[in-house]
C-alpha cells in the first residue's frame, strides 16, 4: 500500500472534521462493528456509515446517517487459517447474510470493478463465489484514514484480462448510494473506512475492551470479595452483585484507568449462593460468576 501524504495545510484542515480515531488495533474475530466512512467533511444529518436496506438475500448495501438500529451492525468472522481475511455478516439475520459483491450484467465475473455490494448466503466452499465474501482488511499506514477492505484474489486474470486489485469504494457523499468495488488507488477518501466497536457482539468482543475477575472465589464467611478490572478506557463505572434471579443486591461506583484496576466490594455479607458480578462502564459490560459458601 502506498504511502499517502499530506500537505500541511490540508492536515489541520481534515483536524476539525476528524472526530474519531481509527485504531490500528487487531480486528475482534465476533465483534460486532459499524462501518464509517473517513470523509473530510462531515455531511448534513452526521456522518454516513454502512447499512443494510433489508434483511433479504440481494439487499443493497448503501451508505445512511447511523441510526443505532442492526441495519448498520455487522459481524467480523476471521476465516480459518488466516490472520486477515474476514467474512462480514450483517447482525440480525436468519438464516445468515453475508457482505458480497454482485456483478453488473452483462459481466458475470464478481470480482470485475464496478460489481455492487449486497448481501447474500453464507459461500463456503472455496470458489469464486466464496472469494467474493472475503475480505482482506489492512490498516492504512495513516491511522487517521481507517481501514481498507481488499477483495481477496481480486488482482488476476480472468478471460485473458488483467484484473486489478478490488476495494470497496463509495463514488459519492450521497446518503442511500450503494457501495461498490473499485481498483485499489489508494483513495483515503472513497476507499477508506472507520471501524467503531460496539457492546452488541460476542464475550471476545467485550472482553477486547473491558476484563474482570472476581476472588477469591469461592468465598468464605467473613471474606471480602475483591474484583479486578482490565479496561482499555479511563473513566466511571458501576460495579454490580446480582442473585440468581436478576436482582440487585449491592451497586457501587468506581473510576478506572486504562490498564489494571483493584475494586475492593462494600457490601454486607452475602448469603451463601451464587451470584454475578457485573462491570459496566460506557457502552460496555462484562461479568463473572461468584460462589458465596
Amino acid at each position: 500500500m502506498k504511502k499517502i501524504v499530506l500537505l500541511t495545510s490540508l492536515a489541520a484542515i481534515s483536524s476539525l472534521f476528524f472526530n474519531y480515531s481509527a485504531s490500528a488495533q487487531a480486528i475482534v474475530n465476533g465483534g460486532t462493528y459499524r462501518i464509517g466512512r473517513t470523509t473530510l467533511a462531515v455531511p448534513v444529518g452526521g456522518r454516513l456509515s454502512m447499512q443494510v436496506t433489508g434483511n433479504t438475500a440481494l439487499a443493497p448495501v448503501v451508505q445512511a446517517v447511523n441510526d443505532n438500529t442492526d441495519a448498520f451492525n455487522f459481524v467480523f468472522e476471521l476465516q480459518t487459517g488466516t490472520t486477515n481475511e474476514y467474512k462480514i455478516r450483517h447482525r440480525g439475520t436468519n438464516p445468515a447474510l453475508y457482505i458480497q459483491t454482485q456483478p453488473i450484467p452483462p459481466i458475470t465475473n464478481p470480482k470485475a470493478a464496478f460489481s455492487k455490494l449486497v448481501q447474500g448466503p453464507l459461500v463456503s466452499n472455496g470458489s469464486v463465489e466464496d472469494e467474493a465474501q472475503r475480505w482482506i482488511i489492512t490498516a492504512d499506514t495513516n491511522p487517521l484514514f481507517g481501514y481498507e477492505f481488499a477483495l481477496k484474489n481480486s488482482s488476476s486474470v480472468f478471460n485473458g484480462m488483467t484484473i486489478p486489485r478490488q476495494c470497496i469504494d463509495m463514488f459519492s457523499d450521497a446518503a442511500g448510494d450503494q457501495f461498490a468495488i473499485f481498483d485499489d488507488n489508494d483513495n483515503a477518501r472513497f476507499q477508506r473506512f472507520e471501524l467503531t466497536l460496539i457492546p452488541l457482539g460476542t464475550k471476545n468482543a467485550s472482553e477486547s475492551v473491558l476484563r474482570t475477575q472476581a476472588y477469591p472465589n469461592p468465598a468464605n464467611q467473613g471474606q471480602n470479595l475483591t474484583v479486578k478490572v482490565e479496561t482499555i478506557h479511563n473513566g466511571s463505572a458501576t460495579v454490580s452483585i446480582l442473585d440468581v434471579l436478576g436482582h440487585t443486591v449491592h451497586s457501587q461506583a468506581a473510576t478506572f484507568k486504562a490498564g489494571s484496576n483493584l475494586v475492593a466490594l462494600s457490601n454486607k455479607p452475602l448469603s451463601a449462593g451464587v451470584y454475578i458480578v457485573r462491570i459496566s462502564q460506557g457502552d460496555f459490560l462484562q461479568q463473572t460468576r461468584v460462589v458465596q459458601q
